[in-house]
């Protein structure tokens, strides 16, 4: 398995990077928003502080084993937090992974999710060399499913009341995208210009 940890990308406005200990100060207030947590699996509402260190380890760990690659994402311009966007659950076997993101509320509808996903589907395909990456989210949370959508992932169907939380079942949209759709793409981007 690959050592992750070390792993940086950029855009062209983000600097992705792993989490340092200094940054609690300004991803604590984001993953206390409820907006935040009603759209993720694992951030709880209220999120005490503590979760902050605990959720850098985990993603530290799972850097380090190399099966997954999460990135917090930092403004260029000002180094401001904007988000978490990566790859969770990398099977090396089947080469293939799920991707994860969220962004600070404050900075929706500025394309970050959809800037920062496609830099880490790209390091996914050309880097570790998968053939397929899967992404999720709530049936409810359209903006999750569209930015998928710009990136290139195809819905494959709906898991009804595959998760339940606060205190009811939530439908979850299945996407995925392939490594031979995503050589298309870029080669239809590249065309364009």
């Amino acid at each position: 398995m690959p050592d992750l940890s070390k792993v940086t990308l950029e855009s062209e406005r983000l600097l992705m990077r792993p989490y340092k200990a200094k940054d609690a100060e300004q991803v604590w207030p984001v993953l206390c928003r409820e907006e935040i947590s009603a759209m993720t699996l694992r951030i709880p509402h209220p999120c005490p502080r503590e979760f902050v260190e605990d959720w850098f380890d985990f993603i530290d760990e799972k850097r380090m084993q190399g099966i997954a690659c999460e990135f917090g994402l930092f403004e260029k311009a000002d180094g401001s937090y904007v988000g978490n966007c990566g790859l969770a659950d990398i099977l090396h076997r089947h080469n293939q992974a799920d991707v994860v993101y969220f962004i600070a509320p404050e900075k929706w509808g500025r394309g970050f999710a959809t800037e920062a996903l496609r830099e880490a589907v790209d390091y996914a395909f050309d880097r570790l060399h998968l053939e397929r990456i899967s992404g999720r989210c709530f049936a409810d949370n359209a903006p999750s499913r569209r930015v998928m959508e710009k990136v290139g992932f195809v819905s494959e169907g709906v898991l009804r009341h595959d998760i339940f939380r606060d205190g009811a079942y939530r439908d979850v949209c299945c996407l995925g995208l392939l490594s031979g759709e995503w050589e298309q793409l870029k080669n239809l981007q590249n065309a364009d210009r």
